[in-house]
Formats: C-alpha cells, structure tokens, sequence
C-alpha cells in the first residue's frame, strides 16, 4: 500500500501491479467482442492492493482510499474492517470485463493508498485530484463520505450527487454522528451543490419527506416502490437529466438486494437487483464524468464472503464503466 506521504510527493513505493505479455491481442471471442483473451496476468501476493495492482500514485487514474471513519453507535460490529475486506475479496476479480471489453488495470492503472479518517481522506481527495484521478473510497458507514464531498466541493464551482441509497439520510441528528447531522444534510447546505438524486430510497422519516419535497429542495427522489412498479426503465433517462457533472457517486450497498449483499448494517426488504443497477450506473457514466465514488455499509461476515465479493466486482465494474464512458478526468 502507498503511504500517503509518498503518494502526496507524487513517488511513493510502486511496483508492477501485474505483468502483461500479449501473444494475440485483438482476438475475436465467440460473443463477437473484441477481447484480450491471450495474455498473461499476475497478480501482486499483497492482497493490500485493490485487484492486487499496485502503481506508482503519479500514473494511476484510480486511488482507491480505505476509509477509517470515526462515527461510534454502528448497529453491527465489524464495519471498520470492511475496506480490508472489500479490498481482500478483489484479489478474485477477473482483470478484464467481458460487458464493455475493458481491462481496468491495463488501461487505467489502480494505486491503493493508506487510509485514515476524515482529515487523511480529505488529504488523499486533494492529491488525487493534483493528478487528474479519480478517488475511489470504500467505508462502514457513510460517515466517510462528507470528506469527499467536501473537498469535491472545494474544487468546483457545481456539482451533483448521484446517492444509491435505501434511506434519505438527510435528519438533523444521527446517533455517533461527528457532526450532529446525517451526510446529506451537510450536503444540501453546501451553496455550490445543485442537486441531489436519491435511487431506490425505501425507508423515510417524516422530516425528511418535508425536505424532499419542499420549495426549495435540492433532492429528487427515485423511490424503490416506484421502480419496483416500473413497466421499463425509461426513468433512467429522468436520472440521468437531474444529474450535471461532476458527479459524485455514492452507493449504500443497504440498497442493493440480499442476495447480492447480504451482510449489510441495516437490512432493508427488497432492494435493487445487481443487472438493473449496472445497467443506470452504466448509461450515467457514459454520459456524465464521475469525479468520485465511495461505497458504504457492507459489514464483513467471515461465514459468507459474498458481501466482500459482490461490493469489490461493482466498484471494479463502476471503473470499467468510467473508462469506457471516456469521461476520465
């Protein structure tokens, strides 16, 4: 793993994060893509590394950023390991997405850097940002991501958030909550925000209907009852046009159903099925610039890896997607 002293420097430790020999590039596979089917991958023996592949900080376009936030009151124990454990589970990812042909870490490089709390998060943001990369933040709990926000917000004049979540998260007051208000909340105060779209909220308190749908909100709400009841997906396109980049991508894996994440903190009936929410987180990065992401909420189950697994191939898949859309920083 990168410190962040070495990365900030812009040379810290790097090593080849896979070896890559080509024998047939350009092999036409039986589905009629285009695919590097031929070649020889290695992986780094670290399994500190996401996908194993380590980078000097300088040529990454990803900086994956373990997030050790500091909120207390989790209703499972556990979540401060999940970054170790998403990162760990990557280490069985297939280098190259057989969807949209890509192989991430051959054509836009991953480093890992060493993880922290809010401060270090909001450091790691900034360096990343000096290289045109793209931070990538994998936490417990959404705590971690106000640091991204703000820093995201520090550095443009607007922005928007795209927010993969079961619950609004937007109440004044949340239980362990460093500052005395849910992420969101601090969200919407923040003057060069423009919008907020929430996807697949199912789990709402009172005062928080009354921000979403008063005068002056910041947030449109895609319900889950509403897409469960969707003839198509036509409200893709409504997503989409709410949405002004940069966008920042945040994902509550509570959102996503059980069978795709099972071990999360607050379980929710239901949730998104694994193809329908590629298939938006697709059509947005192609045609909006991701400018982070974060995931939060899966707790680490040592009886059931599926959890681990599930959250590292959707971040990978978000990549594949970024490099594909051809909307890099």
């Amino acid at each position: 793993m990168l410190s962040l002293t070495a990365t900030i420097s812009g040379r810290g430790h790097c090593g080849p994060g896979f070896c890559v020999q080509d024998v047939a590039v350009g092999h036409r596979s039986h589905t009629g893509r285009t695919a590097d089917t031929q070649y020889e991958e290695t992986r780094m023996s670290d399994n500190t590394q996401f996908m194993g592949a380590e980078t000097a900080a300088d040529d990454a376009k990803f900086w994956v950023i373990p997030g050790l936030d500091d909120s207390t009151g989790l209703l499972r124990t556990g979540q401060s390991g999940a970054p170790a454990e998403i990162i760990a589970a990557s280490q069985f990812i297939p280098f190259h997405d057989e969807e949209v042909a890509v192989n991430v870490c051959k054509t836009a490089p991953i480093c890992t850097v060493e993880g922290g709390d809010s401060e270090t998060i909001r450091a790691a943001f900034e360096a990343a940002f000096d290289v045109k990369a793209i931070p990538v933040i994998f936490g417990g709990t959404p705590a971690i991501t106000l640091p991204g926000l703000q820093t995201l917000a520090d550095k443009t004049d607007e922005f928007t958030i795209l927010h993969i979540t079961p619950r609004a998260n937007l109440r004044d007051v949340m239980s362990g909550s460093a500052t005395g208000q849910t992420v969101m909340r601090t969200a919407i105060a923040m003057k060069n925000l423009k919008r907020i779209v929430q996807v697949g909220t199912t789990a709402l308190h009172a005062d928080e209907n009354e921000i979403i749908f008063s005068d002056d909100s910041k947030i449109e709400p895609f319900f889950a009852c509403d897409i469960a009841r969707a003839e198509d997906e036509s409200w893709h396109e409504d997503v989409i046009q709410e949405l002004a980049s940069p966008v920042y991508l945040s994902i509550d894996v509570s959102a996503l159903s059980r069978s795709v994440v099972p071990n999360v903190a607050i379980p929710e009936p239901g949730g998104l099925e694994w193809w329908p929410l590629l298939r938006l987180l697709k059509k947005v990065c192609s045609r909006r610039r991701i400018a982070a992401f974060d995931i939060v909420n899966m707790v680490p189950d040592a009886s059931n890896q599926t959890g681990a697994y599930s959250t590292a191939r959707l971040a990978y898949k978000i990549m594949a997607y970024i490099v594909a859309g051809g909307k890099m920083l």
